[in-house]
């Protein structure tokens, strides 16, 4: 498996990943590190995936919609090394799904 950073996502559709720079991928997985500031509601909130707030109704890393799952965005104790734990969690949830 390849790990390739890319510009910011500007859209999804049905499988696809168009880019601000005007290219479409089409990737396996897809991790959108968005910062301090979540900025989630052009991105998926035509999806119904997010509350009044802008905060994805299932934080933890539950799927959402087919293929996509919001982690880190509750604030808690030791963020960090939960966040580190669930994401090996939910990493091994979809590599078994993929086989």
């Amino acid at each position: 498996m390849a790990i390739e950073v890319v510009k910011a996502p500007e859209s999804f559709d049905d499988g696809t990943v168009s880019l601000v720079d005007g290219t479409r991928l089409h990737p396996d997985v897809l991790i959108c590190a968005t910062g301090y500031q979540r900025g989630l509601e052009s991105l998926v909130g035509h999806l119904g995936v997010l509350d009044e707030r802008g905060v994805p109704r299932a934080p933890r890393g539950e799927s959402v919609a087919d293929g996509l799952r919001f982690l880190g965005f509750l604030p808690r104790p030791s963020q960090i090394g939960y966040t580190c734990k669930r994401a090996r969690r939910i990493a091994n949830e979809i590599a078994k799904r993929l086989r």
